[in-house]
This record gives C-alpha cells, sequence and structure tokens, in this order.
C-alpha cells in the first residue's frame, strides 16, 4: 500500500513541478562539414571530404514549456566548407611518384536556428551507497536523483535552420607543395538559404536543475552557396585534372552548452 501511495504521489508531484522559463544558452563546439562531389572523379588520387574541423560557437533563448517541450532560436556562428585530399595509394614514400595533399577551406555562416526540444527519457546511474530519506512529501522522481550519482536528460532535438553566407574575399586561390600545385576558383550560387538539423542533447543535473549540456547534430544543407572548381597538377609526371564542388551547409558535430534561467513565468507545488 505504501508503495501505490508513494506511487500516486510521485505522478502528483512530477505534474504540479511542471513550469514554464526562459533560459539563455551559451555555447562552444566543433564540427565537420561536407561539400557535393559534381561528376564523376578524374583522378583515383583525389578523395572528397577529407578531414575539416572548425570551430561553432553560438547562444540560443530557450523557452521551457512543462519540463517536456523546448522551443530553442538565436544566432549561430557556422560554416559552410569543404576538403579534399591528393594521395596515390599505388606509390610508396620514399618513391619520388608519391603524392600526399590535402586541403581544406570554410565560409563562416550567420545562422539563425528555430528548434524543438523534446524530453525522451530522465535518466539515473551509478546508485549512491548514501542513505536518503523517503519522505511521502517528494516525488518519485527527487528520490531517483537523491539516489544516484549521475542524473541527465536525454532530449531529441529538430530544427529548420537559416543561413547567410557573406561573400567570400578572394574569387581564386593557388596552393602547392613539392608534389602537386593547385588553384581553386569560387563562384556565388546563393548567400541565403536553409538546411535541416537532427539531433539530440544529454543536458546534465546538479541537485535537480539543468547546469551543463552536450548536443549531438547533423545538419543538411538544402540550399547550394557556393561552387569550387579544383584544378591540379602532379608535378612529377606534369599531369593535369579538374574536380567541382558544391558546399551547401552540410555539417555534422558536437557542442558543449550552459543554460542559464533568465524568467521563471509560472510554478506550482504540491501541496
Amino acid at each position: 500500500m505504501k508503495v501505490i501511495i508513494l506511487a500516486i504521489l510521485g505522478m502528483i508531484g512530477t505534474q504540479c513541478m511542471c513550469q514554464s522559463y526562459l533560459s539563455f544558452s551559451p555555447s562552444i563546439g566543433l564540427q565537420r562539414c561536407f561539400a557535393r562531389h559534381i561528376g564523376d572523379n578524374n583522378s583515383s588520387i583525389f578523395k572528397n571530404n577529407s578531414f575539416n574541423q572548425q570551430v561553432q560557437l553560438g547562444f540560443l533563448l530557450d523557452y521551457h514549456y512543462k519540463d517536456k517541450w523546448v522551443v530553442s532560436t538565436g544566432y549561430v556562428y557556422d560554416h559552410a566548407g569543404y576538403a579534399y585530399s591528393l594521395k596515390d595509394n599505388s606509390s610508396v614514400k620514399k618513391d619520388s611518384n608519391f603524392i600526399s595533399y590535402s586541403h581544406s577551406s570554410a565560409m563562416r555562416t550567420l545562422s539563425i536556428p528555430l528548434k524543438v526540444s523534446f524530453l525522451l527519457k530522465e535518466v539515473n546511474v551509478v546508485k549512491s551507497k548514501s542513505k536518503h530519506p523517503t519522505s511521502m512529501q517528494r516525488s518519485i522522481t527527487e528520490i531517483n536523483r537523491d539516489t544516484h550519482l549521475l542524473n541527465f536528460l536525454f532530449k531529441l532535438n529538430a530544427a529548420i535552420i537559416y543561413n547567410h553566407v557573406p561573400d567570400r574575399p578572394f574569387p581564386k586561390a593557388t596552393y602547392s607543395n613539392n608534389q602537386v600545385s593547385t588553384t581553386s576558383e569560387y563562384s556565388t550560387i546563393n548567400r541565403n538559404g536553409v538546411s535541416i538539423s537532427l539531433g539530440f542533447s544529454i543536458h546534465f543535473l546538479r541537485r535537480g536543475k539543468e547546469f551543463i549540456g552536450l548536443n549531438f547534430y547533423y545538419s543538411q544543407g538544402i540550399t547550394s552557396y557556393e561552387s569550387i572548381k579544383i584544378s591540379y597538377t602532379t608535378l612529377s609526371n606534369d599531369q593535369s585534372y579538374q574536380e567541382n564542388l558544391i558546399t551547401k551547409g552540410t555539417n555534422c558535430g558536437i557542442s558543449i552548452f550552459y543554460p542559464i534561467k533568465i524568467i521563471t513565468f509560472n510554478k506550482s507545488k504540491l501541496k
């Protein structure tokens, strides 16, 4: 009987402690950009989407509705970029024909997301050895948090993002080493566009409150922003090739954020 009463009180307590509030969440993270290759590879040594790591900065205003839903918007310093490598795997490193070269570039994007998050589950792990009182006035959720060392919220996220890509400061660039000589020519397609993002986030709890979180996401670009014509020449045999890429703001990454509560709109307590 006592267990049943505790369960009922826990359900009532969970509902009554629901509140709506506004928070401010600065964030910093790392992301990897991807570009689309147009046509077939003209050379077997060309590999698209090699390593391209960029720093992401931003902040969001989050409206939390009854502990389950969050609607967010703000500003994110994002990127639309590309990366490629030239490597001849048929040659050994000491061979005069050996080729190893990589290049990456990214344009910053000024992004405004409209993001919706849904609380899927609260997770409590690593049970504490300390004893805690099981008061009739405390909910099951509060008891679980007190009796476990690690507590976090697992949320699913989806967003539609408006992107603005400023003009590139130069239309053409030349890069080379002692193995290859490359030239990249840039052409603007669009400066404004949209992308769609899906992901999940982990919100760690301290004393029942969110205090830091990790966000994992993948953003698929819808709009094409820039075309890149890459011309390269292998110096060992003086062979020239050309490849074409398009950037769409597609990227994936991880960020860390710190929510700061600003305003609580309503709050009701268990009587």
